[in-house]
Order: structure tokens, then C-alpha cells, then sequence
């Protein structure tokens, strides 16, 4: 049996960590030729490690179907719900006198005009924002002749109806020029007239001898010329009297009538309120005169109340 001592266990101690320490010091060394962690082999091209499921798929496709659907069905309710809105710019006219008495233009020329107020603006080419009223207006403005324009929107179609309404035209004015302007019952001048609407419209046509300028759109007499005019046609057809012309001469509130077959005329007073009073005057003086053998070679005045006068 060996026996050791302590000293020999120390000095045998030091002598290993010197051996460590020694080892420690040299340069370490290291290895490329390491083996790789195990990897699956693999092509250029990437395995799919986690493939999509058969009902995944189908659940993306049957989604993309619907949203598909949906937004079909949103374009054809915007192009159903444009195309039912919308308004043609080629309106039908609809003259409402069946006689069409008034009606300075032919339906033609209403509708020409009607079109293009339509296409002026585009908010005039569907139902919502169409300005019927500046449409209307404008049309009256053009034509004074018209009274009334109703614009109808059909429910289903495009085409609007226009309805048009005439004043009454009375009486037709010449000027010294030879234009001839038509007249309504308040006394505007609603446009202008040739021959075949003397003729058409059955018209009195009034020399109108004063140099004052005429307008269209604009009145020329007042009412209460107009219904005196009205007052003495009427009376005088009821005696079977035909009237040739009237004239207007430039001194202001006279009124001259001419009748056929007589070569006088008949002198009135416009500022007469009372046109049924001169009417018989005049009367009652012709039938007076016829009894007598007598005819007037140039005029009966009757603008005096209660007096004629004749030459």
C-alpha cells in the first residue's frame, strides 16, 4: 500500500492546471468539413409544405362568385335606374285649339325651338333635375302668342309632351311699312303676320298711321282699346255690317272704320266708355240717312256723346 502524502498531492494538483493553462494557450483550430444538419432534398423548385385544402378553395371561389354577383347587380340597377330618368331632347307638341286658331308658328317650329331649350343645359336630360318652368318660359318668351306651355314626363319612356295654349288673337295691326303684327286681348304684339294669317286667323286688320315703334312681346294698345275694337266688330255683325279695315290715325283716341260697299267711313272716340252708345249712334244716323236718300261721301262722326256729325 502506497501512502501519499499531502505535499505530493498539491505539487500533482499544480501540475495538471499548468497542464491546462498550457493547453488553453494554443491557437484554437477550426473545422470546415462539419456535417450539416439533415436537411430533405430538395429541386430548384420550392416544395409546398402546406398545400390549400379542396374546401378552402371552394370557399374563396364561391366568395369571389358573390362578390362578383353583387357588384353585377349594383351596374345594372345604375344603368336601369339612368336609362329611366333620363329625357329624349326631341319633345312631342301638342296644340291644344283644336282649330288651332292663335297659333302664329307651326307645330314644327314650336317643336324645333322646344328642342333646343332642352339641349342648352345638361341637367335637362333627365327627370330629376330638368328645369321645366325655365323651359316653359322660355318658349312664352319666344312666342308671346302662347298663353300657356304644360311640359308632361312620361313615366316610363324619354319623350316629353309639350301641350301649348294660345291667347286669342283679335286683330292684326299694319304699320306704314306694311309689317303686320298680330294682336291678342290684352293689346301685346305676340308676333308677326303675313297674308295667309289674315286669312287663317280670320283677322280685322287696322292701319295703324302713327310712327310709333312696335315690339314683339311688348303691348301696343291698351285692354280698353282692345274690347272697344271687340265691342264695335261684334255689334256691327250682328247687323250683318262687314267691316273692310280699321285705322288708326295719328292723332291719339281716334278710331276710323271702313265698311265694304260704302265709300264714307265712321269716326269713333277711344276714350269712350262706352262703345254701345257711339255703335248706335251710328245707327241709328245710317238708317236716318238711308231713308232719307242721302250718303255721306267722306264720314259719320259720332266721337261727340250724344251728336253725330256726317259730310
Amino acid at each position: 500500500m502506497l501512502f501519499f502524502n499531502k505535499k505530493n498531492q498539491h505539487s500533482r494538483t499544480l501540475s495538471q492546471r499548468n497542464a491546462l493553462t498550457h493547453q488553453s494557450d494554443r491557437p484554437k483550430t477550426f473545422f470546415y468539413h462539419s456535417q450539416r444538419a439533415f436537411e430533405p432534398e430538395t429541386t430548384k423548385r420550392q416544395t409546398l409544405r402546406n398545400p390549400l385544402k379542396p374546401q378552402t378553395v371552394s370557399r374563396v371561389a364561391s366568395f369571389s362568385l358573390q362578390r362578383f354577383g353583387l357588384l353585377t347587380v349594383i351596374i345594372v340597377t345604375i344603368i336601369s335606374l339612368i336609362n329611366i330618368i333620363a329625357v329624349s331632347s326631341d319633345p312631342k307638341i301638342v296644340l291644344l285649339e283644336s282649330n288651332q286658331i292663335g297659333y302664329l308658328h307651326t307645330a314644327a317650329e314650336y317643336q324645333k325651338a322646344a328642342k333646343l331649350l332642352f339641349s342648352k343645359s345638361f341637367a335637362n336630360s333627365n327627370k330629376i333635375t330638368i328645369d321645366s318652368d325655365g323651359i316653359s318660359e322660355g318658349l312664352i318668351h319666344q312666342f308671346p302668342e302662347l298663353s300657356n306651355v304644360t311640359i308632361k314626363l312620361p313615366l316610363v319612356g324619354h319623350d316629353p309632351i309639350i301641350y301649348l295654349s294660345a291667347n286669342k288673337v283679335l286683330i292684326a295691326i299694319t304699320t306704314p311699312s306694311s309689317l303686320s303684327y298680330a294682336i291678342d286681348s290684352n293689346g301685346q304684339v305676340v308676333g308677326s303676320i303675313n297674308t295667309n294669317g289674315f286669312y287663317k286667323l280670320n283677322l280685322i286688320d287696322i292701319q295703324d298711321e302713327s310712327t310709333a315703334p312696335i315690339h314683339i312681346g311688348q303691348p301696343i294698345l291698351s285692354m280698353n282699346t282692345v274690347t272697344f275694337i271687340q265691342t264695335i266688330i261684334y255689334q256691327l255683325e250682328q247687323r250683318n255690317i262687314t267691316i273692310s279695315n280699321l285705322v288708326l290715325p295719328a292723332s291719339a283716341s281716334e278710331l276710323d272704320m271702313n265698311i265694304i260697299g260704302q265709300k264714307y267711313s265712321v269716326k269713333f272716340n277711344l276714350e269712350d266708355p262706352d262703345p254701345l252708345q257711339e255703335v248706335g249712334t251710328f245707327l241709328a244716323v245710317q238708317h236716318y240717312l238711308q231713308g232719307q236718300g242721302v250718303t255721306p261721301s267722306q264720314y259719320i262722326d259720332v266721337r261727340v256723346s250724344g251728336r253725330a256729325y256726317y259730310k
